[in-house]
């Protein structure tokens, strides 16, 4: 049992040492600037002016790449708007949210980044882009989620709890009771679904009115960002949708899929207190099934 017990601690300490070291090589201001250094970079198609770490993953829209390939030979040359950034040392890790151009058309992007050492050893590009099967709306005119308000005293566990509650919800489960803000928002791709929807509908209302009633699974969830001081989430995850025959109304929204695929998404999430005050979410077609890189 003695054995058992020590295996289980060397596993736990061997599993939180990089994250620690993570922490020490790379604070707040430094994740900020690498990740400032990376858009740089990449608007400049210039991957080898980063200080990249000895084993780099890279991965667009969910499929392992060469640095160099995809967006950093497509990019356009206007500069990027950030909507939203937030870095955690404990992880060492920095996330961006924003517009960038693809040759001449605005995209919505999110960019993960992680350190090893002060080098960049993860880099982790989303962007969904015109023309992608699903809603897409005039991202150029995206107005950023507001400045998070301070939600301090709310554990970072009840955050995580009403966060997947809501993955719950989204996915049909049964006797979930996500909580919301009276004004929660909820937006995609640079759509407000409450408008979409119609008669002012909350993030509830969603819910209840079957916005999301084709999603059968929303799997490979990760968390990477969780700040309970600021009320704040970001979530990664697959999200199927199977488009059984029958099961599309004829009449169907720009939104709701006529064919079997998977969403790979990336949502922020603002919480006020424990409910959800808004969120963003940033999903791109895959074919159906497909698992996570990640």
């Amino acid at each position: 049992m003695r054995g058992t017990t020590s295996l289980a601690l060397a596993a736990l300490a061997s599993f939180l040492a990089p994250l620690a070291a993570r922490a020490a090589d790379c604070d707040e201001a430094c994740l900020n600037g690498l990740m400032d250094k990376s858009l740089a970079a990449l608007t400049a198609k210039q991957p080898d002016t980063l200080l990249w770490a000895n084993h780099v993953r890279f991965t667009e829209n969910g499929v392992s790449l060469m640095i160099g390939d995809g967006l950093w030979g497509s990019i356009g040359a206007a500069s990027p708007r950030t909507l939203f950034r937030i870095a955690d040392s404990a992880t060492g890790n920095a996330f961006w949210f924003g517009i960038l151009n693809d040759h001449d058309e605005p995209g919505l992007a999110a960019i993960r980044i992680a350190t090893t050492d002060g080098r960049i050893a993860d880099i982790e590009v989303s962007m969904a882009r015109e023309g992608n099967p699903g809603r897409f709306g005039d991202v150029a005119r995206y107005n950023a989620p507001p400045t998070p308000r301070s939600s301090s005293g709310i554990g970072r566990d009840l955050l995580m709890g009403n966060a997947n509650a809501y993955l719950d919800a989204k996915q049909g489960k049964a006797g979930t009771t996500p909580r919301f803000t009276s004004g929660c928002s909820a937006h995609e791709n640079g759509v407000s679904l409450n408008q979409e929807a119609g008669k002012r509908a909350s993030c509830r209302t969603l819910i209840a009115s079957g916005t999301y009633r084709g999603i059968k699974t929303i799997r490979d969830r990760r968390f990477p960002f969780v700040d309970p001081i600021r009320g704040i989430i970001v979530a990664y995850y697959q999200q199927d949708i199977p488009a059984l025959a029958g099961s599309i109304n004829a009449r169907h929204r720009a939104g709701e899929p006529s064919f079997p695929q998977t969403r790979q998404v990336v949502e922020l999430l603002q919480f006020d207190g424990s409910a959800i005050e808004r969120t963003d979410s940033l999903s791109v077609y895959q074919t159906f099934g497909m698992p996570s890189a990640w």
